[in-house]
């Protein structure tokens, strides 16, 4: 059985001390992501010792060092028994009067669609993994990537995310390590979910930076955001940009990092502004945005235009497992992503894995960090 070749014991990860997150119920103003009242998912940043001794915790008792994203629905998967939730009779009584999905009739917007307004369980583990380290270490090649994200070194890592739903990993990216990440999903999930929880997590004391456009007479001292980002949001179309040709990019965290967006749909050819850019990307990463059999060709196939442009790009994947006994089930199955992965002649690794489990779950399901490259 596959799983049981990817689940090394000295790959699991347990929970790293310093990490956490929640959730709780937020009335927010009708120009927020979906109707009020919106949950809010919360999850804290790797510090270092000086950061730490300067901190402060909020009303809830979690470090000021985090970031927060609007969200339709709750986490699933996602919260530890001791993390702060939302009940599910608190949604019902908090949503009962909301009406029909405002997305409903948005073009290529699907059901499948609408769970990219929530957290999924596999998101847990790629945020952990990457900027978490556990000591003695986490294996070799994965304590690689972490020092790779985490280098001060001249050269920045860019990161483009498939399928980023409401932005938690490429944010946390982005504010903990000082990446270039651009956030790709459909157009609705961009406009509705994406761009807010950018603009909601932007460095506060550089806010007015995230659309510059270089002209004459600009100060020297003014930091400009990545030209490769603005490149690859050029072609997105969004009702409430505040002029024309404003360029969504932003500042996130105190490291240098920069975030955008951009609209990829699985099923058609690459845009041409990110078509682009592929060869200047470092990692392509995915979490839990496979799960429906449908989805897995179409992503393999969106990696596949960027593997070709790009040989030394990585993907990294993250997916919990949900097999049943039917085989004729809708979800994607572990077996399936690796035998599709060599079919393609690209070599699959299990960089790391811990278990979760889903409300209305009888057993914990595996949870798994992969890493996928068109190179042996």
């Amino acid at each position: 059985m596959i799983v049981s070749s990817l689940t090394d014991p000295l790959k699991r990860r347990l929970p790293p001390p310093d990490f956490h997150c929640g959730e709780y119920l937020e009335l927010l103003g009708e120009d927020e992501i979906g109707s009020s009242p919106t949950v809010m998912f919360y999850c804290t940043l790797p510090t270092s010792t000086k950061e730490k001794e300067e901190e402060e915790d909020d009303d809830d008792g979690t470090a000021t060092t985090k970031l927060t994203f609007a969200c339709r629905d709750r986490s699933v998967g996602v919260l530890e028994t001791t993390e702060r939730k939302v009940h599910q009779d608190e949604m019902e009584a908090a949503t009962q009067d909301q009406g029909m999905d405002p997305n409903f009739f948005d073009a290529g917007y699907t059901l499948a669609g609408r769970t990219g307004f929530q957290v999924w369980s596999a998101t847990r583990i790629m945020v952990e993994a990457l900027l978490f380290p556990l000591p003695p270490g986490d294996g070799e090649r994965l304590t690689k990537i972490q020092r790779d994200l985490r280098s001060s070194s001249s050269k920045t890592t860019k990161i483009l995310e498939l399928g980023a739903g409401v932005g938690v990993v490429s944010t946390s990216l982005a504010a903990s390590t000082g990446s270039q990440v651009l956030l790709s999903d459909l157009p609705t999930l961009v406009e509705n979910s994406l761009l807010p929880n950018l603009k909601r997590n932007q460095t506060k004391n550089n806010h007015h930076h995230h659309h510059i456009v270089r002209s004459e007479g600009t100060s020297n001292n003014m930091v400009l955001p990545p030209s490769w980002l603005c490149t690859a949001s050029r072609s997105v179309k969004l009702e409430d940009t505040e002029e024309e040709g404003e360029r969504i990019v932003f500042p996130i965290g105190n490291k240098g990092g920069w975030a955008s967006v951009c609209t990829i749909d699985w099923t058609k050819p690459l845009d041409v502004h990110v078509s682009s850019i592929a060869s200047e990307l470092d990692y392509i990463i995915a979490s839990d945005c496979v799960w429906l059999k449908s989805m897995l060709d179409a992503l393999l196939n969106t990696v596949d235009a960027l593997f070709q442009q790009n040989k030394e790009a990585t993907l990294l994947l993250s997916f919990q497992r949900r097999d049943s006994s039917d085989s004729n089930n809708m979800f994607t199955k572990i077996d399936t992503i690796v035998d599709s992965v060599h079919a393609r002649g690209w070599t699959i690794d299990c960089l790391a894995w811990r278990d979760a489990l889903v409300e209305g779950d009888a057993d914990r399901k595996e949870v798994f960090l992969l890493e996928i490259s068109s190179s042996s």
